[in-house]
């Protein structure tokens, strides 16, 4: 935050008898993004890459669909969806989304969203996408939003593998028409 910006986000506050952080009375933690970083290699290591690829998608996954129940208010129609969760995960310190795009092809509904500054590719170099949560938490949004499970969530670029943006691709089924 530069000296002219204004932090109009929530309140956050710390009862030090209890060890408590809290936002605007509601008990949350933080750690800093190393430590973070720090956890998931640790998994990494314990289950290996694949397995813990999978777990973060869906932790992230969950958390996209408890997001959404927080913000679902905020959403007046698709087109506010990019808006909204840009203000979500800016607020939670996960970075800031950029372009989305909604494509309609064959029947299938593909959603596009860029993200900057995501804590799994912070000051990370991988030759793979790193942030897996991430991925899980658009598709969880997203899957909240359409009442629908995507058929696939794809981190297309990343920032940890040199593109200086993230690039997420949830893509959604054909629906089914009655006979």
């Amino acid at each position: 935050m530069t000296a002219e910006s204004k932090d109009t986000g929530p309140v956050i506050t710390r009862d030090r008898e209890k060890g408590w952080v809290l936002e605007e009375g509601n008990r949350i933690i933080t750690f800093r993004v190393k430590t973070f970083q720090s956890f998931v290699d640790r998994m990494i290591s314990l289950v290996g890459k694949r397995l813990a690829e999978m777990i973060l998608y869906q932790m992230g996954n969950e958390i996209g669909h408890v997001a959404y129940k927080y913000s679902e208010d905020r959403l007046r129609s698709d087109e506010d969806l990019g808006r909204v969760l840009d203000d979500v995960v800016g607020t939670r310190g996960w970075g800031r989304c950029g372009d989305f795009e909604r494509q309609v092809q064959s029947g299938a509904l593909r959603c596009t969203l860029t993200v900057t500054g995501t804590p799994f590719s912070y000051e990370r170099t991988s030759l793979e996408p790193t942030c897996h949560i991430v991925r899980g938490v658009v598709a969880g949004y997203l899957e909240s939003h359409f009442g629908r499970k995507a058929q696939s969530s794809i981190e297309k670029e990343c920032a940890s593998t040199g593109s200086k943006v993230c690039v997420f691709e949830v893509t959604f089924p054909r629906l089914s028409t009655p006979t």
